[in-house]
């Protein structure tokens, strides 16, 4: 092994650790986010009528916020499963290297920027 691939083998075994780390940081305030949302769909009764209505809204507003962190968290643990196999970093759609700077700004992208362009301009749009 030469000199040269040893350091970039070290660096990105840092590189996997050090995003890794973060990974596992974003994790951890995801499930700090989700048990004080459940907390607060707790509060109130629990028969129809016991709510007033900002309270109602409180707890809708609350479940909403849970189910998009429960996809952000499933998304987290996705990216830690691919950083495990030696995916991460791999375009699922194409198989080219995702950009380190949209790693970088979206750690759990699957895609790399072309991939996803096609798949966002296949959504239908909201009117």
């Amino acid at each position: 092994m030469t000199r040269q691939h040893k350091r970039m083998t070290g660096q990105r075994q840092h590189d996997r650790s050090a995003l890794t780390n973060r990974l596992e940081l974003l994790r951890r305030q995801l499930l700090s986010d989700i048990r004080h949302y459940r907390d607060c769909m707790r509060v109130g009764g629990t028969e129809p009528g016991d709510l007033d209505d900002s309270q109602e809204l409180c707890q809708a507003t609350a479940a909403g916020a849970v189910r998009h962190l429960l996809d952000d968290l499933r998304a987290i643990d996705r990216a830690l499963e691919r950083i495990s196999s030696g995916e991460y970093g791999v375009c699922i759609d194409c198989g080219r290297s995702i950009p380190r700077a949209r790693l970088e700004f979206l750690p759990t992208a699957v895609r790399c920027t072309d991939c996803q362009r096609v798949v966002d301009q296949s959504l239908p749009r909201a009117s």
